[in-house]
């Protein structure tokens, strides 16, 4: 029969493998050996607690009859003995109260320390009766610097062992992972980057060589795959951003559809209530109704109404801006007469809300723009009721006029708890609303803002606001500050603009 030839490789794993079993089999003898010398050390230990014990029961019965006899004097000679001990630390005796009666030695001398204790007592009238304790301590300090001492030199001997055995298994374990780093450098390369070099050491007869033609065959493979998966990859990444487009955009429209459709119909549902409860106690011709009475039902039916008609305006209006059909009649406008009359529009909504609009200019004379006069009072009358409407009752509004870089800027300042940061990005979006109990409360389907700015953005104007702290405006210590701006015209250009905007007949 032909003996089986043993390769390479197969030489390397045994010779290794020795190597462990030399450092396994080392370790096992160290630990055996600690053992046995804990064990001994134990047992000394041992020795010295029932010694201990002993000299306790021999002294306990004289130490008590010392002390019930108050013969302090006598202590001393009768613990003599024990400091003769070379283990002996200490001796302590105190009576019933816990007093130190007597101490020979100090226990702050010594490391570990082998301390026992037990009562005096002494028999009267057939109880015993504790007249204090006995307390003696035996050093451990030898039994400490003989386990050092071992301790030491186990290790010193498995040093001695294992210094040169872990020598030779660390040249080993480097000749072995030197090339595994190479080729895990080469794989790396070959996966991430895309490039095809060819993996070293294929020409070594061991486990390295091995491993190293094997995964040149997985590189061969995957070359040819390389292609085809960065084709698949590049199309569906292609087809999932469209399909990750369409979803987000069906999901905003049918959310914002879903919004629109509640918020309408809650502005809907609750004036037309109003208008059909007052309709129907008018229609029923009731004459215990008092004049007073049927002009409040009135005034209640064409309240709603007007809110229904801004609705439906606001509505409009959007479509309009939508489909870029929004017309603007633009000619000179005069703002400080503007805002004067917005302030009239307002004194009805002021009065439901007991509060007051305070208008300042702050220009030396007036500001002209040119602008559709009726929109820019939309957008001036939009600002001032949100300001009454989210401001606490019998508050006082803030409206000024200033004039800054050849712009004028008009500024609405109310005493509500300002806009939550995280609806910033959102608060000039269409059918969105500040999801706040004060807005649930004040109502509105979420177009006001968005229709204020398209309104100035058409004027070439900008549209902000901020919220108010003491440290932005002083004299306000919270509230909203919102703002606009519209281009000026100097007064010489005034008669040019009313001339282009209003030409006269042939």
């Amino acid at each position: 029969m032909t003996a089986e030839k043993t390769t390479p490789a197969q030489t390397s794993i045994r010779n290794r493998l020795f190597l462990i079993v030399v450092v396994v089999v080392s370790a096992i003898f160290l630990s055996l050996e600690l053992y046995r010398v804990e064990k001994e050390l134990k047992q000394y230990q041992q020795l010295k607690e029932a010694n201990l014990t002993l000299l306790l029961d021999n002294y306990v019965n004289p130490i008590s009859t010392l002390v019930w006899n108050l013969d302090y004097d006598q202590l001393p000679s009768s613990l003599a003995g024990l400091s003769k001990s070379n283990s002996f630390a200490f001796a302590k005796v105190t009576d019933g109260m816990g007093k130190t009666l007597y101490l020979e030695g100090h226990p702050d001398e010594f490391g570990s320390l082998l301390v026992r204790s037990v009562p005096l007592t002494w028999e009267e009238e057939g109880s015993p009766r504790n007249i204090g304790r006995l307390e003696i301590g035996l050093t451990l300090d030898e039994l400490d610097a003989v386990r050092n001492s071992r301790w030491i030199n186990s290790l010193t001997t498995l040093a001695a062992i294992l210094a040169p055995m872990l020598t030779i298994l660390y040249f080993a374990i480097r000749r072995l992972t030197g090339p595994l780093g190479q080729i895990t450098q080469t794989i790396e390369s070959v996966a991430n980057d895309g490039n095809t070099p060819v993996i070293p050491y294929q020409s070594r007869m061991d486990e390295v060589g091995t491993l190293a033609r094997a995964l040149e065959v997985f590189r061969n493979n995957r070359v040819e795959l390389d292609n085809l998966r960065r084709s698949l990859e590049e199309r569906v990444a292609n087809q999932t951003r469209e399909l990750l487009t369409a979803k987000n955009a069906a999901e905003a429209g049918n959310l914002a559809k879903s919004r629109f459709l509640s918020t309408v119909s809650h502005e809907l549902r609750t004036p037309l209530t109003s208008i059909s409860g007052a309709l129907k106690m008018l229609a029923q011709d009731r004459l215990d109704i008092a004049g007073e009475q049927r002009q409040a039902l009135l005034s209640i039916a064409n309240r709603n109404a007007d809110r229904l008609l801004a609705l439906v305006n606001d509505i409009l209006d959007l479509q309009k801006i939508e489909a870029g059909k929004m017309q603007y009649e633009m000619t000179p406008v005069s703002l400080d007469m503007l805002l004067k009359q917005s302030l009239e529009a307002m004194s009805g909504y002021t009065v439901k809300y007991q509060s007051k609009i305070q208008y300042q200019r702050l220009t030396p004379s007036d500001l002209v723009v040119v602008a559709d006069a009726q929109r820019i009072s939309q957008v001036i009358l939009n600002l001032l009721s949100n300001a009454v409407k989210f401001s606490p009752i019998r508050s006082t509004i803030h409206l000024t006029l200033d004039e800054q870089d050849d712009t004028a800027m008009i500024k609405v300042i109310d005493q509500g708890a300002g806009i939550p940061e995280t609806f910033r990005n959102n608060i000039f979006k269409r059918f969105t609303q500040s999801d706040s109990a004060d807005t649930r409360q004040a109502g509105g389907t979420g177009l006001g803002l968005a229709i204020v700015m398209e309104i100035i953005r058409s004027h070439g104007g900008q549209i902000d606001y901020q919220n108010l702290t003491p440290d932005n405006h002083p004299e306000h210590t919270q509230g909203a500050c919102f703002w606009f701006t519209l281009p000026i015209i100097q007064p010489q250009d005034v008669q040019t603009h009313e001339s282009t905007s209003n030409p006269a007949d042939p």
